[in-house]
């Protein structure tokens, strides 16, 4: 008896509440608020074995993440001038846009290592990938 009710719990123990993709991006609105610098880009290196590279010391990237949704960049992020907010639009997915314009921009996001975030335009290869540190 005292292994049915010791397997009952381990049973139930393991079970892990999946997330629905509406808490999934509440948990990201709420990891991404903040200001990051570019860290290193991924070098596609046409054999299947990439690896992240430094970026230029000189040329420092730095986005910012408010959390009433402006999306803030210093000269260096390459992205229309009038882009100043973000949404999610997926989990791992958020579009940029512009308040005054109809420029928009979406772009894949992922932070499987806090206080990391690779954050990079959507795109058919792995090498428009970037990864930010957390600055603020």
């Amino acid at each position: 008896m005292k292994w049915k009710v010791l397997l009952m719990v381990l049973i139930v123990a393991s079970c892990k509440k999946s997330l629905t993709n509406d808490e999934q991006i509440m948990d990201a609105e709420k990891r991404i608020v903040g200001k990051w610098k570019l860290i290193q880009n991924y070098r596609d290196n046409n054999n299947g074995l990439g690896e992240w590279v430094p970026c230029d010391a000189n040329n420092v990237t730095i986005v910012q993440f408010t959390s009433d949704g402006k999306f803030l960049h210093n000269e260096n992020f390459s992205i229309q001038e009038a882009i100043d907010r973000y949404k999610f639009t997926e989990p791992n997915e958020i579009l940029l846009y512009s308040t005054t314009t109809s420029d928009s921009a979406k772009y894949h996001y992922q932070q499987d290592q806090y206080p990391e975030l690779i954050f990079n335009p959507l795109c058919m290869e792995f090498s428009c990938m970037q990864k930010y540190a957390r600055l603020e």
